[in-house]
């Protein structure tokens, strides 16, 4: 069912432009008409054709529940309403079910902004499947258990670092951490900054292949030097002392916290990218 269009098709435009720009899967929320624009991957998720205007939310035939999988989130608490809501909304996940669809976890990021001459404000939500990790994770925990090495007293507890290597390691974990989505860009980092996942999505974005950044590239490599200089200072002032090179990058995410910012890529190319970077650690 089409939503009726209150806005103009000029806005059409720039919305699904906006959501052209994002590499994985998509969509935009008008509280003005109660209605949803989606990109083509998140049109798939969301079992809708593609290109179509704008889909009202009595139209959608999916299930939005907690990470459960089945209690439902009510629409003023989802990512999107929120959004419109002015609350901050970062590594949201639902479990999402289309018909004739599995189940996905996904893992959203969302914000408010205005369209020029229009009235209201649109909420862009960011999806990112993440049901091969979650899976992947579930499975490495089943395997300790069943090995025995979480057994015992408070004191033969397993080394938590020891754990984090085998994590890690696991080609399992790495497959299913790279094939979760071509479409966005995937960058993981040892505790030093050493690249060591670079996916297809990241490819596609950067220009380089996996051969010439992992195990050779920091994350420094790809941002524009002023940006980091600059958010550098900032946290230094915040917090009152000296935050300098990949802290810059990981100070959040090393204090247990997640953060999505703004910043500017440098591809291979030497064309500069505008990328919405969310950064948080990876911990068994």
């Amino acid at each position: 069912m089409q939503a009726k269009n209150d806005i103009s098709e000029n806005a059409n435009d720039r919305i699904r432009a906006i959501l052209d720009l994002i590499p994985n899967a998509a969509l935009a929320y008008d509280g003005n008409i109660d209605a949803f624009y989606f990109n083509k991957l998140a049109a798939r998720w969301f079992g809708v054709q593609h290109g179509t205007v704008a889909v009202n939310r009595d139209a959608l035939t999916v299930a939005i529940s907690k990470i459960d999988g089945l209690s439902p989130v009510a629409h003023d608490s989802t990512p999107w309403q929120l959004a419109l809501d002015n609350e901050s909304v970062e590594d949201f996940e639902v479990v999402l079910t289309a018909s004739t669809q599995a189940p996905r976890i996904i893992l959203c990021n969302s914000n408010s902004v205005s369209l020029p001459r229009e009235p209201g404000r649109i909420a862009i939500v960011s999806m990112v499947d993440i049901s091969a990790i979650r899976t992947e994770y579930k499975n490495l925990h089943a395997r300790a258990h069943t090995r025995g090495s979480l057994q015992g007293t408070e004191s033969d507890t397993i080394d938590i670092g020891k754990k984090e290597d085998e994590v890690r390691s696991s080609q399992a974990y790495m497959e299913a951490l790279i094939d979760s989505s071509s479409d966005v860009a995937i960058i993981a980092t040892d505790t030093q900054g050493l690249v060591t996942v670079f996916n297809t999505g990241a490819e596609k974005l950067l220009g380089y292949s996996e051969d010439e950044v992992v195990g050779k590239l920091t994350p420094a490599s790809f941002h524009l030097e002023k940006e980091v200089i600059a958010r550098g200072r900032e946290l230094s002032a915040a917090e009152g002392f000296e935050i300098i090179g990949f802290d810059i990058f990981v100070y959040a995410a090393r204090q247990g916290k997640s953060e999505t910012r703004q910043w500017t890529y440098i591809c291979k190319t030497g064309e500069y990218r505008k990328v919405s970077l969310s950064v948080s650690a990876v911990r068994d």
